[in-house]
């Protein structure tokens, strides 16, 4: 099946499809940047044609595409279409299925004889498997252990309409866009193991599967990702309050580990571009290590790189003074993902 739409129309059908699927509110530049990461190699996508053009699709064109979106935003952990996974249920579970049930002998794509029914040729039977497969994956009336695969499924295929129950209200969508550029930067936050966390798992999700948008992030946020990365580590957290924190931006303290207390201050640093951490930076915050008499050591940590100077004074002094530069907190948000990814 076709389907013909303008791009304008195209656009609100993904980013509602997947948007809803996500738990993200995402705009038409939102699409267009994660379409674009997932098809880097396409020539002349409908994704950057003008919205009142028209584009023609099929109907499984599109599910790609939600499917597609899902993972540029980095809600699913591959980019498996909805039939790929209804084979390998099938695949899993032919030897325990000697043939679908009978209210399935009847559906192909053919106009089949009784004959042909009751002794259906390989391209039927696949046929007869799939739409098997289909029907209890959208179910859920799995075997134990395939449960994945079932949320899988239902998580990018279109004719699982069910996300949210008729009739009730939904408000589990965040915007995108508040990534970078947070409304609310709120005050001082004290956080440990038990408590929530300090950034949305799906901004998290976002930013491994989109780490070119790392230096765009808010810079509060970034100090919510300090914090949140050492908060999983087991340390009890403190985000200081966006104004007269001393330049320290987090305080991670634990006080049972291997080798005794471990007490870090750290300054985070969102830049972009070729921007490098100057010197006096660094120096600012070992001062404050240094006045500290309880801290450990200090951390900078930046969505850039330190510039020779401050990376050779970081250097000298050993563990007692480190840095986390854009490399290392794309390896933060690595280990902290859903779904990490060897690429």
């Amino acid at each position: 099946m076709n389907i013909n739409s303008s791009v304008g129309s195209m656009f609100d059908s993904v980013t509602e499809s997947a948007g809803v699927r996500a738990g993200l509110i995402l705009t038409e530049s939102n699409l267009r940047q994660v379409l674009s990461s997932t098809h880097p190699n396409e020539p002349d996508p409908w994704w950057d044609w003008p919205t009142t053009a028209w584009v023609r699709l099929r109907a499984e064109e599109v599910e790609q595409l939600v499917v597609d979106a899902l993972y540029g935003v980095g809600a699913i952990p591959d980019k498996l279409s909805p039939d790929a996974l209804i084979a390998q249920f099938v695949k899993a579970n032919l030897t325990k299925i000697k043939r679908p049930p009978p209210e399935y002998l009847d559906f192909g794509p053919f106009e089949l004889d009784r004959e042909e029914l009751r002794y259906p040729s390989p391209k039927v039977r696949i046929y007869q498997y799939m739409t098997w497969g289909q029907s209890e994956l959208l179910s859920g009336r799995v075997p134990p252990g395939f449960e994945p695969i079932a949320d899988q499924y239902q998580l990018r295929s279109l004719l699982y309409n069910d996300m949210i129950e008729p009739g009730t209200k939904w408000d589990g969508a965040l915007p995108l866009d508040l990534l970078f550029d947070l409304k609310d930067r709120g005050g001082q936050i004290t956080a440990d193991s038990k408590s929530a966390p300090l950034i949305d798992q799906r901004f998290i999700d976002y930013l491994h599967a989109q780490p070119t948008d790392l230096e765009r992030m808010d810079w509060r946020q970034l100090e919510y990702l300090c914090g949140e990365y050492f908060r999983r580590m087991g340390y009890e957290v403190v985000v200081t309050a966006p104004s007269g924190d001393g330049g320290i931006d987090v305080v991670a303290s634990r006080m049972d580990g291997a080798e005794g207390p471990d007490i870090v201050l750290i300054q985070a640093k969102r830049l972009s571009g070729k921007r490098q951490v100057d010197i006096n930076v660094v120096k600012a915050l070992w001062a404050d290590v240094m006045e500290a008499e309880s801290s450990t050591r200090g951390l900078i940590t930046t969505t850039t790189r330190l510039a020779k100077g401050a990376r050779e004074y970081t250097e000298a002094r050993n563990y007692r003074l480190g840095a986390a530069e854009r490399t290392h907190v794309e390896q933060w948000i690595a280990n902290l993902t859903t779904y990490p990814r060897a690429d």
